[in-house]
């Protein structure tokens, strides 16, 4: 056994960077569904940052919205909020069949500008940080898109 017995199954993850709090106008760049290491399912947004109000995460930073899709956790009714203002459409529009067509390799949602908001706030059950990230529409003009995109280098 070498040193890197192995490589072959190893996934590589262009994630970790995650929301800080502060407000942002985002670009989808890819969603994935998957199960981690952890055996964990779980729902993720990679999005490009168009603007944002925390320096620690400049504009041009891939960031990753995480959903650990567990029993007794709202994760499922956030993901099914996320694809609905990603949508455009109405909560009760997203079912499970665009759920996982959203995380297909036709990426239907590759491009959609929204807006986003994130707080930290503490678990119920375990007093636990977590950041929570509302989802909203970006009501801009093409013209505000193209602008946003530029000063990404998009």
């Amino acid at each position: 056994m070498g040193l890197f017995t192995g490589i072959n199954d190893a996934k590589y993850s262009e994630g970790g960077i995650y929301f800080l709090d502060g407000n942002y106008v985002v670009q989808i760049e890819d969603l994935k569904s998957g199960t981690s290491r952890q055996k964990v399912d779980y729902f993720e947004a990679e999005c490009r940052i168009l603007k944002s109000t925390n320096p620690a995460r400049p504009i041009g930073t891939l960031v990753t919205f995480w959903v650990g899709i567990k029993p007794d956790t709202p994760a499922l009714a956030d993901i099914r909020r996320f694809l609905a203002v990603a949508g455009d459409c109405d909560d009760n529009d997203v079912d499970d069949s665009a759920a996982e067509m959203s995380v297909s390799e036709e990426q239907p949602f590759r491009g959609v500008v929204l807006r986003a908001a994130a707080t930290t706030i503490t678990t119920a059950k375990k007093k636990l940080p977590f950041t929570k990230v509302v989802w909203e529409k970006f009501e801009g003009t093409e013209g505000d898109v193209a602008a946003l995109r530029k000063a990404a280098g998009l």
